[in-house]
């Protein structure tokens, strides 16, 4: 065995060994810092590396690579040194192109691209289609404007057209025959048609698009790069303006339209190599075609359309490629919902400002405790008084500076203890009401998404519907053609067909309001082009209610009685609107508590003083044998106090506070009252909607089955198209039923868990389980009973 891969590797070194290199060089119109340069050598060594084979081995030097920065004299040389050294010779862009053929002498296989427009770019083409020059070809890569701009034309009726050319390469190209075409152009579109040069100053030279340009064609195909071409998109869509390129990729950068080949650039670079390889069988190169032939389609950037305000008509939206589009869209970041769920609980703003009110309950419990803590005061004081009133005998000086401090604190105060306790339990409200609102939001986030998938079910039902009817319109305008019907049935298909699309317009632009409701909800966090994860009869979500351990538990009606009793028992002990409730009738009857004591509850307070002189002055201000100067004081004090009599407030405070406490706890007997018919609602609503999804389920089939024989009746001419539309139309209805009736299911169930304070979905497995053990006790204690 070692001995086969000695032989082998002697076989493939000598195979490497054999192969004739075949140098290529590059002349390019730029200065060479684009960095497409470096992939364009890659994939032209790559792709005529394939063509030609082990045979061969394909080598572009850095060295061989000169880019000419717009200098015709720069390209002469670099041609001159090339032709020399190199087998074959690349010229990107019309001025390398110009300059050589100008030169005369073509002694190697010389290949240009970047050609658009032989007449304007005056660059020979024989009415066979080839150069006609010896050693030399080219690849062209564009059709001429006219048609370039009819099919623009065809999007966007413009009045004031502006195109953008690459500044520099304004220049090669020949004035007057522009001139003469941008005429015939203006004429024939009956518009104002500008060129508007543009410089590496993108900003800058965008402004001299003239005002009341509606309409913008990038007149250039390899000039601008992607880090050119992405703030050009970014200026014409703040412009407002409607684009179109002569690039598909252009359009993926925020361009709005373009009709180009899908894969141009690619299939340009395979024409380049098999170019190449008839070249090395002999070919003249000057008899070689110079046409690509591509399919070109129309690219449409729905994204751009709709930050510009601009509405395309209903062919462009169905015979183009959409690109962006809201229905179709290949998101950057998909979201599943409880990923969107996390992200809701750290940027809703609803939650923010309602966390807010907890941060600030929090500080009124603060303030309420530091009611009980001392309060210490400094002082310093200076007095001066007339010099009559002064005494040396009891230390009364004309001018006294004195410090003094004090410490004061309350033992025990009724109203401060009250106040601790409802501010508590105040904050405990607070903390529930805060709850609910994140239980809100999660429920609002959960019909966002489900609103989502529908509208993005029912575009795709709407494009199936949509193909069906076109196919019938084909049938129709076919039986026509053979005599077997009339021109009515046709009539009637293309009616529906300009119907549907309107439908599924509004199918689309629903799902475009869906996206923005929810990106709404997570304060506009989520990126533009974002999807979400689907959700299928089969899928996780669906699968993750349906095993629910008490939800997925009803086979009967007892069933819901039972259920519904459980989950009401449920709802008390998690529900946070009832808690917050509770908590208010806590705070309350610890207000009423609080006021009944004050009528046999004292204060009591501690307090200390001292006080020091520091300076004594002016008369009577020294010490005498018979004086007497105190410098120093102090005391200490225990206080209590006890109001005999307050007008009777004290009293009308108990008697608002038992009203209040009375409101209360009818209003909590109200709401459990409410809570359980909300529950049995929406319980039943539940079994409805889960009923639905079977009995349309088997609806939707069996209309389906129906189109589909109909359908071939229709084609066999046994039924008339009433019949057929019927059918078709009972299909669409009923599959549209169909999907509604799983997502209402979806809804109905969170609904129902928002009711009860309990997302099963957000809970961990510990939980969902603690919940099928009381359900089941729960179950035991009534067979019991």
């Amino acid at each position: 065995m070692h001995r086969y891969f000695i032989l082998f590797g002697f076989l493939l070194f000598s195979a490497i060994s054999l192969a004739q290199n075949y140098r290529v060089g590059m002349i390019i119109d730029t200065d060479g810092s684009q960095g497409r340069v470096a992939v364009l050598k890659e994939e032209i060594t790559q792709e005529i590396q394939k063509i030609l084979g082990a045979s061969f081995q394909i080598i572009i030097e850095d060295r061989d690579v000169v880019p000419i920065n717009w200098q015709a004299q720069v390209a002469v040389d670099a041609y001159g040194r090339l032709s020399q050294e190199c087998d074959l010779i690349l010229l990107v862009g019309v001025l390398s192109a110009k300059t050589i053929l100008a030169n005369g002498s073509i002694p190697k296989p010389t290949i240009a691209i970047g050609i658009t427009n032989v007449d304007i770019q005056e660059i020979p083409l024989t009415t066979q289609g080839t150069s006609g020059v010896k050693n030399f070809s080219y690849i062209l890569t564009s059709r001429d404007i006219d048609t370039e701009l009819s099919n623009f034309y065809e999007l966007v009726e413009f009045k004031k057209l502006a195109i953008l050319t690459y500044e520099k390469s304004t220049l090669i190209v020949n004035r007057q025959k522009v001139d003469q075409k941008l005429q015939e152009l203006s004429e024939k579109f009956d518009s104002e048609i500008n060129v508007v040069p543009v410089s590496d100053d993108i900003e800058g030279s965008l402004q001299n698009i003239p005002d009341g340009t509606d309409a913008v064609v990038i007149g250039s195909i390899y000039e601008f790069d992607d880090e050119q071409i992405g703030p050009i998109a970014r200026i014409l869509i703040e412009k407002k303006i409607p684009s179109y390129a002569l690039r598909k990729d252009y359009v993926e950068k925020g361009i709005m339209a373009s009709v180009t080949a899908d894969d141009g650039y690619k299939t340009l670079i395979r024409k380049l190599a098999i170019m190449v390889d008839e070249i090395r069988q002999g070919s003249p190169l000057e008899d070689l075609p110079v046409n690509l032939d591509n399919k070109n389609q129309l690219f449409f950037n729905v994204a751009t359309s709709y930050e510009i305000g601009f509405s395309p008509s209903f062919e462009t939206l169905y015979t183009a490629n959409l690109l962006n589009a809201a229905a179709q869209e290949a998101s950057s970041t998909v979201y599943g919902i409880q990923e969107l769920i996390n992200k809701a609980l750290e940027v809703n703003l609803g939650i923010q400002i309602t966390n807010k009110d907890v941060e600030l309950a929090e500080q009124d419990v603060k303030l309420a405790v530091s009611e009980y803590l001392p309060t210490a005061n400094v002082a310093m004081d200076f007095t001066q008084i007339n010099e009559s009133s002064t005494s040396e005998f009891i230390g009364q000086s004309q001018r006294t500076l004195t410090q003094s401090g004090s410490v004061d604190q309350v033992i025990y105060n009724e109203e401060i203890s009250a106040n601790i306790g409802i501010q508590k339990y105040l904050n405990e409200a607070q903390k529930n009401a805060t709850l609910q609102e994140i239980n809100d939001v999660i429920l609002d986030i959960y019909s966002a998404y489900f609103n989502i998938l529908l509208t993005k079910s029912n575009v795709e039902i709407q494009l199936e519907n949509l193909e069906l009817l076109k196919k019938n319109l084909e049938l129709s305008q076919l039986q026509r053609d053979i005599g077997s019907i009339n021109s009515s049935d046709v009539f009637r298909w293309e009616s529906e067909v300009a119907q549907t699309k309107q439908a599924l317009i509004e199918a689309q632009t629903s799902l475009v309001v869906a996206k923005i409701n929810l990106n709404t909800l997570l304060n506009n966090t989520l990126d533009q082009r974002f999807n979400i994860e689907d959700v299928s009869l089969d899928g996780g979500l669906y699968r993750f209610f349906e095993s629910n351990p008490v939800l997925g538990d009803i086979n009967s009606p007892n069933d819901i009685q039972i259920i519904s009793k459980f989950l009401v028992q449920e709802a008390k002990r998690y529900y946070p609107l009832r808690k917050e409730l509770t908590s208010t009738i806590d705070a309350t009857q610890r207000q009423l508590r609080g006021n009944k004591r004050a009528y046999y509850t004292p204060t009591l307070s501690l307090s200390a003083l001292q006080s020091e002189v520091l300076n004594r002055s002016g008369a009577a201000s020294t010490e005498t044998p018979n004086s007497n100067f105190f410098d120093s004081n102090w005391s200490l004090g225990v206080k209590a106090s006890y109001p005999l009599f307050d007008g009777n407030r004290r009293r009308y405070n108990i008697q608002t506070s038992k009203i209040q406490l009375q409101q209360l706890e009818m209003g909590l007997l109200d709401f459990d009252n409410n809570l359980e018919l909300s529950i049995s609602d929406l319980l039943t609503d539940l079994i409805t909607t889960r009923s639905n999804i079977n009995f349309s389920f088997v609806s939707a089939e069996s209309s389906w089955k129906n189109f589909l024989i109909t359908q071939d009746f229709y084609r066999k001419g046994t039924v008339s198209v009433v019949q057929l539309f019927d059918s078709q139309n009972t299909a669409l209805e009923t599959r549209l039923a169909f999907n509604n009736s799983v997502y209402n299911y979806l809804l109905a169930f969170v609904a129902l868990e928002n009711n009860i304070g309990f997302y099963s979905m957000l809970s961990t497995e510990n939980k969902l389980s603690e919940l099928g053990d009381r359900y089941e006790q729960y179950k035991t204690e009534l067979d019991d009973r």
